[in-house]
């Protein structure tokens, strides 16, 4: 049987924990707590950006793959399957972007290039800088390296067991 942690306390000892058997009620409580969690904290995060730069979350996920790409130049398409939004998500972003002159979109056949403009390069990497402060302000400073260790191998092992549906995105 697998241990719950609706009902843990998390200043008993691990073997209390695990003494303690889920039900239903239990795992969707461990559910709750974990999409809350990340619900307060990028919701911080993400007022740090706009706060900082005008920027969102989804905007500086949008010029961080771009910029991570040689030429800082993708096609949307590309651009889509790696940050896995969907289609009109990612052009509705794509097209604030250019607006603002941070990335350029010229069409190529059936596709639309996309290119990051040194304006927006510039941005990109400031803007990466606020978000790490943000996230070890928010999230990491207020965990012990143990704690970080645990939540990075259980996140990490549920993210890998976890299949996607070909039509998810």
């Amino acid at each position: 049987m697998r241990p719950s942690l609706a009902h843990a306390d998390p200043t008993t000892a691990p073997e209390q924990a695990d003494a303690d058997q889920g039900d239903r009620a239990g795992d969707l409580a461990v559910w709750d707590r974990l999409r809350d969690t990340y619900r307060r904290v990028s919701h911080v995060i993400e007022a740090d950006l706009m706060r900082r730069h005008t920027l969102t979350a989804r905007q500086l996920l949008i010029l961080r793959h771009i910029a991570a790409v040689p030429g800082s130049r993708t096609t949307v398409p590309a651009l889509r399957n790696k940050i896995a939004l969907s289609s009109p998500d990612t052009s509705r972003v794509c097209h604030v972007l250019e607006s603002r002159r941070l990335i350029e979109l010229r069409r190529a056949g059936a596709y639309n290039i996309v290119t990051l403009t040194r304006a927006g390069q510039i941005l990109t990497r400031r803007a990466l800088e606020t978000q790490h402060a943000s996230v070890r302000r928010h999230l990491l400073d207020r965990l012990t390296s143990r704690e970080t260790a645990v939540l990075v191998t259980g996140l990490t092992r549920i993210n890998q067991s976890v299949t996607l549906p070909p039509d998810s995105l």
